[in-house]
């Protein structure tokens, strides 16, 4: 469920000291199983597709995931990011080397997300700018969990990239650049002790820009049917 706008993407690639990334980005694919057992420790692979932008522009990879609060993501997942082919792109015009196995860290609670809540105009002045769980959520809502009425037991989690990176859509000699980038995320978490039926979602963004409206650096969402069996029922807790 998409609560303000369809939203064009982020870019992540990385250089020799800075980076090369481009915007304009999506979700090539979600490998999630759908049914796990619970107490179960699995993995999640969130393929990303990077677009060449228009753009040069600063970038911090954020990557946000909603899932059950039962489960604890931001004490009980590891987040690993690497790039998968933007040395073999990149690397002869720019130096770029592939970011191999980075662990994302959990952004504090308490920190603003630049630009938040999303406004389809106009800009969100900085002393209203509210904490990166709220703007995802603001952004992206609860997905069907609203009408299964599990809302309220569902979070926001949000990770992010230790590196900067810069991209632009032209190769050092100004030729225009379209090849697709691409970049892998691997959430590995723990079911947890109790019976769910819910939606996970994914996104993610560029944490310089936030959540400005300018179209060209955050990931529409991406939903995912997901049940945890042989566990403890809800009512237990």
């Amino acid at each position: 469920m998409r609560l303000n706008k369809i939203f064009k993407g982020l870019a992540v690639a990385v250089v020799v000291g800075t980076a090369t990334f481009f915007a304009c980005n999506t979700f090539d694919s979600i490998d999630q199983p759908e049914r796990v057992n619970a107490n179960e420790t699995f993995t999640i692979t969130a393929k990303l597709k990077i677009v060449p932008g228009t753009e040069e522009k600063d970038a911090v990879l954020v990557f946000a995931m909603y899932a059950p609060k039962s489960m604890d993501l931001a004490n009980n997942a590891t987040v690993v990011f690497s790039t998968l082919n933007f040395a073999e792109v990149l690397g002869a015009d720019y130096g770029v080397v592939d970011v191999k196995d980075e662990v994302l860290t959990i952004i504090p609670a308490d920190e603003k997300a630049p630009h938040s809540p999303y406004v389809f105009t106009g800009t969100v002045p900085e002393d209203q700018w509210v904490p990166w769980k709220e703007a995802f959520h603001s952004c992206f809502g609860d997905g069907d969990n609203f009408t299964m009425g599990i809302a309220d037991q569902m979070e926001w989690v949000v990770w992010e990239s230790a590196n900067h990176f810069h991209f632009t859509d032209r190769l050092a000699d100004g030729t225009e650049h379209k090849t697709p980038l691409y970049a892998e995320v691997i959430i590995t978490l723990n079911a947890g002790e109790y019976n769910q039926e819910c939606y996970l979602g994914y996104a993610y963004c560029n944490k310089n820009k936030g959540f400005y409206n300018d179209n060209d650096h955050i990931s529409d969402v991406e939903w995912r049917y997901f049940v945890v069996e042989g566990g403890l029922e809800p009512e237990k807790l």
